[in-house]
């Protein structure tokens, strides 16, 4: 089994920007994607459950294997979304099999 090295992403978003952020990864390179709903959690303003909330607070999840320069021209690019948006990134180190597919 031959494994590649790659970044994984996970993008922690309001619903409203998720358009957003996809495109992003599409012209940064990143060529797939899963978004994943927010069912509740805690953050900085308190707890949160997704039956509570409105379509412009919801929560989703967008994560991504990608290679370097792509995962890094991403981060750019979040950097200045996240400057009038709320929202958290996990970058991390990964191994994947079908490197040719990130």
């Amino acid at each position: 089994m031959d494994l590649v090295r790659r970044k994984k992403l996970e993008i922690t978003i309001e619903a409203t920007i998720q358009r957003r952020v996809e495109d992003l990864l599409l012209q940064q390179g990143v060529k797939g994607h899963t978004v994943l709903s927010g069912l509740g959690g805690r953050g900085e303003s308190g707890p949160w459950r997704e039956d509570h909330l409105t379509r412009a607070e919801q929560k989703v999840l967008i994560y991504a294997v990608t290679t370097d320069e792509a995962a890094a021209k991403v981060l750019a690019g979040l950097k200045e979304l996240f400057a009038t948006w709320p929202g958290i990134v996990a970058l991390s180190d990964v191994e994947v099999m079908r490197g040719d597919r990130f």
